[in-house]
């Protein structure tokens, strides 16, 4: 069976329409949960605090006050040879790390932290392009996304590096805390009359296509998940159902507004 890579050339065309969905959502609820982004001058100070309180990290603060995803390619380690015996010892050096510097990751609880993966990262000892000169002298652990309210949210996972000492690098963050509305929900079938009739163009080999979204559609997976989503506002924080359509895409529709949050390609050919 040959595989098929599907690319989405451009976004989906919605046909215009009034949306039923747009609940009178309680004003005191909230809802969504809006990250505003912070001025230049504060991004500043607390990239030197986070800094000064972990001499050595290569990491930044976001635009929003958050450890973000600074990719640091020069960075000195400790060269020292790290064995699977230190597995667990650099695995709860990660969980104080996270929870030491809650004020940028909002991680307050280790408890919990669910690894992902554990992994050794190979490097040089004397650096002397001497022949075996290779060995593990770091160490990556990943977390899972976070889930709050029993949903979890999409894009949360945190990476930690460390070297056999400290930690020196740091991708990634946790959420304080998010609105769950508890009025205005849509169930999955009024999701999917949210959908019904839009146009999904993507392209093949043979070109461009578009599916129309039918009851034909719709598969079986359906996820309820809190997603970021990036606005005017800020980052906002958006509880959604996730729906398969046309074998090839989850779609995110918020439960509460109707609106139509992320769209993520399954390749299933």
């Amino acid at each position: 069976m040959k595989l098929l890579f599907i690319t989405i050339i451009a976004s989906s065309l919605f046909i215009p329409a009034c949306n039923p969905f747009v609940t009178n959502v309680d004003t005191e609820d909230r809802y969504p949960t809006v990250l505003e982004k912070i001025s230049e001058q504060k991004q500043m100070l607390l990239q030197e605090a986070f800094e000064k309180a972990n001499p050595g990290l290569c990491a930044e603060i976001n635009k929003y006050g958050l450890n973000g995803n600074k990719i640091c390619n020069d960075r000195e380690v400790a060269r020292k040879i790290i064995t699977d015996d230190d597995e667990q010892r650099l695995i709860a050096e990660a969980r104080k790390f996270l929870t030491r510097n809650a004020k940028f990751t909002n991680v307050r609880d280790s408890g919990e932290l669910v690894v992902r993966k554990s992994v050794g990262l190979s490097g040089c000892l004397a650096c002397d392009g001497s022949e075996g000169d290779r060995a593990v002298i770091g160490w990556k652990v990943s977390f899972d996304n976070q889930r709050l309210n029993g949903l979890e949210i999409k894009d949360s996972s945190i990476d930690v590096f460390m070297d056999s000492e400290n930690v020196f690098q740091v991708y990634g963050h946790w959420y304080p805390h998010v609105v769950v509305p508890e009025l205005g929900r849509l169930d999955a079938e009024a999701v999917k009359d949210t959908l019904l009739g839009k146009e999904l163009r993507y392209s093949d080999w043979t070109g461009e296509k578009t599916h129309v979204i039918t009851e034909e559609s719709f598969g079986e997976f359906e996820e309820k998940a809190i997603i970021p989503y990036e606005t005017d506002r800020g980052l906002e924080l958006r509880v959604c159902l996730g729906i398969s359509v046309g074998k090839i895409w989850h779609i995110y529709v918020d439960n509460t507004t109707g609106e139509i949050i992320r769209k993520e390609q399954q390749i299933n050919f």
